[in-house]
């Protein structure tokens, strides 16, 4: 069994296990049957038109056409018999599977955390999306820019959880070099030694989590890196070299590869997870965070001097990720 939700109409229940779509069923029938015992009534004729099928939220997909009109009630043998209802409205429409929502327990576990919220969506407007240039056949939806507006949330067609209805959405392949990334700076070198915004303190807290789902694209990688960028290294802390090369692998005594150490800057915190179909809870704890070691090394990351938030897309892949509610979580 599996809901129906409807733009504009409340959800029923569809006994055929369908999953959910979005436009109005179509209408009844209109003719019944002659009713007299032992007398044949004549036929009646559907009168009544399905409605047309309705634009989906933000008009991403158009609704069906309208349905063919009800055929009548077959001539009656002395019971009543109801003209069978016409098809609904066929087209093209948003498929929302029951099963891609969030579990209850994991909005049940998120609304009991003491978080500070970092990011929303609600307001559509999202964070800063960057690829590397010199990657020519590398393509992202939306494409790159300071701000990429948030989406309106498809799947599930109520919202996540029921109350978030705007998340950030990208997709994208083509890069050979890094993956692209979403940022959210709270500090940054202003390019010219100094360092503009402020440096969060978020030493109070346990770890960073965020609602993720990965999306409809055929065969998208499902690893998202998650990134913080502390004192380190960020260039704003002005302890990483801004000018110095990552460091590069090179081979090593025992037939391996190792890496060797630079005092590059960008070798933020990081851990990586795999993102499911469905809407998920993501916690990452601080203590889980590691730097990839090609660059500036700190002694551990620090929470009370964060620069900045990173999510990296995989690069030779192709990519397809929502994400929403962005926050630090207390236990």
């Amino acid at each position: 069994m599996s809901l129906v939700c409807a733009l504009g109409a409340a959800c029923t229940v569809d006994n055929a296990n369908a999953p959910v779509t979005r436009g109005h069923a179509g209408g009844a029938g209109g003719g019944t049957a002659g009713t007299q015992q032992g007398v044949d009534g004549a036929a009646g004729s559907g009168i009544t038109a399905a409605s047309t099928g309705g634009s989906n939220n933000g008009g991403m997909n158009a609704g069906g056409a309208s349905g063919a009109l009800g055929t009548g009630g077959a001539a009656g043998t002395g019971e009543i018999e109801a003209g069978l209802a016409g098809a609904s409205g066929a087209g093209p429409a948003v498929i929302c599977d029951p099963a891609t929502d969030p579990a209850q327990n994991d909005c049940d576990s998120a609304a009991s955390l003491i978080t500070k919220m970092v990011s929303d969506f609600e307001d559509g407007s999202g964070w800063s999306l960057f690829a590397n240039p010199d990657d020519v056949s590398g393509m992202t939806t939306p494409s790159v820019g300071s701000n990429t507006g948030s989406t309106a949330i498809q799947c599930p067609s109520s919202g996540r959880c029921g109350t978030s209805h705007m998340g950030l959405h990208v997709t994208g392949s083509g890069f050979n070099t890094y993956g692209p990334v979403l940022t959210h700076d709270y500090a940054y070198s202003d390019g010219n030694g100094g360092t503009s915004g402020t440096v969060e303190d978020v030493s109070a807290y346990a770890g960073i989590l965020l609602w993720a789902r990965r999306g409809e694209t055929a065969n998208a990688n499902a690893t998202l890196r998650v990134i913080l960028n502390d004192v380190t290294s960020s260039p704003g802390g002005q302890v990483c070299d801004a000018a110095a090369k990552a460091g590069q692998n090179v081979p090593a005594a025992d037939g391996g590869t190792e890496v060797t150490t630079s005092d590059a800057c960008w070798d933020g915190w990081m851990s990586e997870t795999s993102v499911p179909t469905a809407w998920t809870l993501v916690k990452i704890p601080f203590s889980a965070l590691k730097q990839g070691g090609w660059g500036k090394v700190g002694a551990k990351f620090m929470p009370d001097q964060l620069y900045g938030l990173t999510f990296q897309m995989p690069s030779h892949a192709s990519f397809d990720f929502w994400i929403d509610d962005v926050a630090f979580y207390k236990n």
